[in-house]
């Protein structure tokens, strides 16, 4: 007997709509009309029988008053996934926030002001969609909206603590206004060394000294960090102040007193405009644990939106790089497996868009895009395991005041593709496209990553590696930071050495491996930039492979670390050249057949394919150079091989930097001083002979010296999102 089971029986259909009722029986013609009752749904369909479920959603706008939370009793499993998805071709959305039910009356000068619920907050406003610029000094400019072109002041001084203290601001610059509520006036201020910015309620102004004293905050980076004070270098503004709000577009809220103030641009029509104000921190959440995890469900085709701004919330130090994190999202996993998040739009949410949090396994962000988030894009992070204890060096004895404990709940094996991810950071400085932190074997392939204030990419400690980086195109980061690039990683394990990092002490790297369990591989990329280090790998920054990768503007940064190979790359008009900083004794890293183009004419070298008004490689020609070497160690080699590499100076010079430790000679600066100190002794300087560079195509002619050398061909434009992404959300 054969027994024939229908396709019907394994597999149950949902549909959710903005006028249905829950008490409907969640038909096409019936719907639900909400997305929590669909899910309790599921659960009572799937008690009953391992069926896949799929639940459409309707188009519309679903304002959740509290998160969709799936536990592990919501499961799918690997043969019946549950799918929740946009319905055919519409795009529901999932908002955190509420719609304003309002009556604009005048209250002075254009400014518009409204009553609201007291005691309701927000630091976000939508107004038709659009994300308002809260009433600030100096006041915003949409025609130079980076904080080193317009809104922002500088300070002329200030604490060394950022943590805690006070910075001082010049009478001839600050506001004339005075400020009525100063408490509840939120300051956004850069760092002396422009790695990161800080918010902070204002304790109070003292006209007097030019003084603004800090109130709470200033925990969003990490506490050891150098570079942690304020100066005249310091660039800040002041939000949420009701005496500057002079401008179209700007807007106050009145806690105490219920009134909502508001300044329309032209272009707004409050008598028909919506307002929605930001109140829910996440609006999906995936909360498993490692023994009874989450698992098999998909989330398609769905705008998460209007999430509260989390900057003055908790962060964390997840470990020794130099970020902190908030440890939420718009979307949320922890304790996930073989879950997805698929072909959606994280539109201006309020903090990070997805964190993948302590463990998690298999976890897809894919076709996704990802546009003026607060802080970063997508968040992959362990379990804290920093401890606060003396850790001493067993080669020279220095100290530093944190070690480790165990790494137990970490994500792994997790899929960042297709995805584009662009003006990242509105809020946070400190941020990324992908922020990876004590996690291992994950996949970030074919994103396209641009106007990024940091990284495009960003490994923040060692712990534990094995990650593959591919296909990505990326431009157009580190706008409002410093000394840093499109990719970095640190690599400050347990091994690692704050002498080394200071430069007072000179030995081996000890083990590496301990932490950096796995090689990273970084292949295939598209690095178009300006004015910064490129991929770099600080801090002791372990186990590396980078090959195939073309990078305009931009080059190398090694600080100390090992066993990093970089072979068969091109790198052209790198601004800070390929740099080897403060390195262990006996290294183990590799530079090899390379070709590295400097002072080359932008019009005929570099592609500006797919880039409107692409800004790259403005270095004068006297910045650019092949090499730099800073600080190498007292005894043994600072670099295992450079060799087999093409150097082409189109003027024909070979200009390179040597920044010798004290009591260490500096060599001469000829080609023939170079090849005399061990390196390149194979390379040739000559022209690479490049089939077509304005036309984007970096293979090399036949005759090419670098193909002689062991250079391999590989196609530069392979890079960015597919086909399938410009189908859905378009170029």
């Amino acid at each position: 007997m054969v027994l024939f089971i229908s396709a019907a029986s394994l597999a149950a259909d949902l549909y959710v709509a903005t006028g249905g009722g829950d008490g409907n029986p969640g038909t096409l013609e019936k719907p639900f009309a909400t997305l929590a009752r669909a899910r309790d749904e599921v659960r009572e369909i799937r008690a009953r029988a391992d069926k896949s479920v799929t639940v459409h959603v309707r188009g519309g706008t679903y304002f959740l008053s509290q998160s969709l939370v799936f536990t592990a009793e919501d499961s799918g499993s690997d043969r019946y996934p549950v799918v929740y998805r946009a319905y055919a071709d519409e795009r529901p959305t999932l908002s955190g926030g509420v719609p304003l039910e309002v009556h604009w009356r005048l209250h002075r000068d254009g400014v518009m002001k409204c009553n609201v619920p007291r005691g309701v907050t927000f630091a976000q406003l939508f107004v038709n969609g659009h994300r308002r610029m809260r009433a600030r000094f100096p006041n915003f400019d949409p025609e130079r909206p980076l904080m080193g072109d317009g809104g922002y002041v500088n300070a002329t001084g200030g604490s060394d603590d950022v943590g805690n203290g006070e910075f001082y601001y010049d009478q001839e610059t600050f506001s004339e206004r005075i400020w009525a509520n100063p408490q509840r006036a939120v300051v956004h201020i850069f760092a002396s060394h422009y790695w990161h910015n800080s918010q902070y309620l204002i304790d109070r102004i003292e006209r007097d000294s030019n003084a603004i004293v800090l109130g709470q905050g200033g925990w969003q980076t990490f506490e050891f960090m150098a570079g942690n004070s304020f100066s005249g270098n310091s660039r800040y503004f002041i939000d949420n102040v009701f005496e500057e709000l002079d401008v179209p577009d700007e807007w106050y809220l009145d806690t105490e007193g219920g009134l909502l103030y508001f300044l329309p641009p032209a272009d707004v029509d409050l008598a028909t405009a919506t307002v929605v104000a930001p109140q829910l921190k996440q609006l999906v959440e995936f909360r498993g644990t490692a023994e009874v995890p989450v698992r098999h469900i998909k989330l398609i085709g769905f705008r998460y939106t209007h999430t509260t701004a989390t900057y003055l919330d908790n962060y964390e130090v997840p470990s020794t790089g130099d970020w902190g994190i908030h440890r939420g999202a718009a979307v949320f996993f922890s304790g996930a497996e073989d879950c997805a998040l698929k072909e959606s739009f994280f539109d201006a949410v309020g903090g990070n868009a997805v964190f993948i949090s302590n463990h998690n396994r298999r976890i897809d962000v894919v076709g996704n895009k990802f546009a003026y988030s607060g802080d970063s894009a997508v968040c992959i992070c362990g379990k804290n395991n920093m401890v606060e204890r003396k850790w001493k060096c067993e080669f020279c004895g220095t100290e530093r005041p944190w070690d480790f404990g165990g790494v137990d709940h970490y994500p792994a094996e997790c899929l960042v593709a297709n995805n584009a991810m662009h003006h990242i950071g509105v809020y946070g400085k400190q941020t990324a496209g992908v922020f990876m932190s004590i996690t291992r074997h994950n996949t970030i392939r074919r994103n396209h990553i641009h106007d990024m204030p940091r990284a495009a990419i960003c490994i923040n400690d060692p712990f534990w590696g094995g990650h593959v980086i591919e296909h990505n195109d990326i431009h157009d980061t580190v706008q409002e930071s410093d000394d840093h690039g499109p990719f970095n990683a640190w690599g400050r394990g347990h091994y690692w050495c704050l002498g080394i990092n200071r430069v007072e002490q000179s030995h081996e790297a000890g083990d590496v491996k301990r932490d950096a369990r796995y090689t990273t591989v970084i292949r295939n990329n598209r690095f178009r930039d300006s004015n910064n280090y490129g991929i770099v790998m600080d801090d002791g920054a372990a186990r590396f492979h980078v090959y195939n990768n073309l990078c305009i503007g931009v080059g190398l940064q090694n600080r100390e670390g090992e066993y990093r190979i970089v072979e068969n790359n091109i790198f052209l008009n790198a601004s800070h050249g390929i740099g080897y900083d403060v390195g262990h004794e006996n290294n183990h890293d590799q530079f090899l057949r390379n070709i590295v183009v400097i002072n080359a004419d932008h019009s005929v070298w570099a592609s500006r394919k797919s880039v409107a008004d692409y800004r790259y490689a403005n270095a004068d020609a006297e910045d650019l150079f092949f090499y730099r070497v800073v600080y190498p160690p007292l005894k043994g080699k600072w670099i295992d091989q450079i060799d087999y590499n093409v150097l082409f100076d189109t003027r024909g010079e070979f200009p390179w930097i040597f920044v010798p430790r004290e009591g260490q000679d500096e060599p001469g600066k000829s080609w023939e001083d170079w090849q005399a100190m061990g390196y390149d002794r194979h390379s040739v300087r000559g022209d690479p002979r490049f089939l077509s560079p304005a036309g984007g195509d970096y293979r090399v002619h036949a005759d090419s010296p670098a193909l002689k050398l062991g250079f391999e061909n590989f196609p530069a434009d392979d890079v960015g999102v597919g086909n399938d992404y410009v189908n859905r959300w378009g170029k």
